[in-house]
């Protein structure tokens, strides 16, 4: 029972009606703002000077928060989440023209917030301990399809180039070998963020890494 459970809270129906049956996970999260390893994402934005921030799997936005409130410049934040109930607290949280959230992603849609904002790309892209989530293939898919529109990609979560090692909830992926299909370079690898688990598999293969694009 113990392992379908922990498998079930890896699937999208766990997390697209996940305020079910945690009525406060929302404002959980939102309240979680100003913690330390989101205040990662804040010191990139203000290094790299990003004018525009897209996250995927955003929740109900604590990472963009921190940014919007610790950044040194106007940023135009876009967040996406799987779960509408997630994207209804941001938006009524989060109501700055800078902000923009929804529960469905599409090159249009991208296209035309950024055309809205005055730009063409992303200068960052955040994927915090979310494509765990998702199997290889749906990952590399995903990237194939919108990894043109970013130029840093920033990814929290489990690597391991050698296997697809997993503990029974969370499966570790080559992400330096699907970031260089599109032509991205690591320019940073570190321990995660996240709180490390005494776990094995996490202490093996959480990891927080920064890709660039390369120039052309």
């Amino acid at each position: 029972m113990f392992d379908f459970i922990q498998k079930f809270k890896n699937t999208r129906l766990y997390w697209k009606y996940r305020h079910f049956i945690q009525k406060d996970t929302w404002s959980t999260y939102y309240n979680d703002f100003s913690k330390d390893r989101r205040n990662f994402y804040t010191y990139l934005v203000n290094k790299y000077k990003c004018n525009t921030v897209f996250e995927f799997g955003c929740a109900s936005g604590p990472n963009l928060k921190n940014i919007d409130l610790g950044s040194n410049h106007r940023v135009f934040l876009y967040g996406y989440d799987i779960s509408k109930s997630a994207i209804k607290f941001a938006n009524d949280h989060l109501t700055s023209k800078t902000f923009f959230f929804s529960f469905k992603l599409s090159e249009k849609q991208i296209k035309f917030k950024l055309t809205e904002w005055g730009y063409q790309s992303f200068d960052m892209a955040i994927y915090d301990r979310v494509l765990c989530c998702m199997n290889e293939k749906n990952v590399y898919d995903h990237f194939s399809k919108f990894s043109k529109y970013f130029n840093l990609v920033v990814i929290d979560d489990f690597h391991n180039e050698k296997s697809n090692e997993n503990n029974g909830k969370y499966s570790a992926k080559n992400f330096k070998a699907i970031l260089f299909n599109f032509d991205f370079q690591l320019i940073s690898e570190e321990d995660s963020g996240h709180i490390l688990s005494e776990d094995i598999f996490f202490k093996r293969n959480a990891k927080r890494m920064i890709f660039q694009k390369k120039l052309v």
